[in-house]
């Protein structure tokens, strides 16, 4: 009786081990199974990052071309036509850093009510006509809605008559609509990350907040509301660029300061 108890403890003892040692296997090849899996998942994580990061810079560079091609030359026209009438002298008058919310509360306890009476009635008057006629002239722009004649006055004396037709209004209201639809274009690719905006940064930051600063008005007077919100994306870049100028401003003043000879310091 003792033997076969001997027996059949040898042999549970056995059948033990051996499951012991299957399971431990089963444990090992189920963990270098999810290591495999884990580093197969991590691959196609990293190489589907990569190819959004690679879409993300192709597309900055593509919008970098809109940008060329539909706002930079628009911009051009709307910067002659506010700097002829004087609107780009008052708006220089405010600090880029005050321009937060675009609306038209901010934009009012910015300006003085002189100031803002000549923005609300920019389109009124013998000055803007007169713009618009020297925008026309001077660029392509408008050239089939002004004629230009000579004539000799009473005295004799040959005289350049200029005419210009009333659609010229028109066209610029339409041309600064563009402009603003299109920068909205621009920007909401970058504000929504799905273009890698510090690929295109270094090179247009720059004329970008100056194209917003001179526009700030047209934004405000679009936003007169509490509940109007129009342009978003324009301004939310534009904050974030000048942002990201003071940043680089000021780092640029602490690496001039470091470099100042101090003599020896004890």
């Amino acid at each position: 009786m003792g033997n076969v108890y001997y027996v059949i403890s040898s042999i549970s003892s056995v059948v033990m081990c051996i499951g012991v040692v299957v399971a431990l296997r089963q444990y090992f090849l189920a963990k270098k199974q999810n290591k495999a899996l884990m580093e197969r998942e991590s691959q196609i994580r990293e190489k589907e990052l990569f190819e959004m990061g690679k879409d993300r810079i192709q597309r900055a560079i593509d919008l970098s071309g809109f940008y060329k091609d539909n706002i930079i030359d628009k911009w051009s026209l709307v910067s002659i036509f506010y700097s002829q009438i004087g609107i780009e002298d008052i708006l220089n008058t405010i600090k880029i850093e005050d321009m937060q919310d675009f609306n038209y509360k901010e934009i009012s306890e910015l300006l003085t009510e002189d100031q803002l009476f000549k923005l609300e009635h920019m389109n009124e008057g013998k000055e803007y006509r007169g713009a618009l006629t020297f925008l026309g002239i001077v660029t392509d722009f408008g050239k089939d809605y002004i004629k230009q004649e000579k004539i000799v006055d009473e005295n004799g004396e040959e005289l350049q008559k200029v005419t210009v037709d009333n659609r010229i209004e028109y066209k610029f209201n339409i041309l600064l609509q563009q402009l603003l639809n299109n920068l909205e274009y621009f920007a909401l690719h970058f504000t929504h990350k799905t273009a890698d905006e510090s690929v295109v940064y270094q090179s247009l930051h720059n004329s970008y907040l100056n194209i917003v600063k001179l526009l700030y008005y047209d934004i405000c007077n679009n936003n007169r509301q509490e509940d109007d919100r129009l342009f978003t994306n324009v301004v939310e870049l534009f904050h974030m660029w000048r942002e990201e100028t003071c940043k680089q401003k000021n780092k640029a003043k602490e690496v001039s300061r470091s470099l100042i000879k101090k003599g020896t310091v004890l």
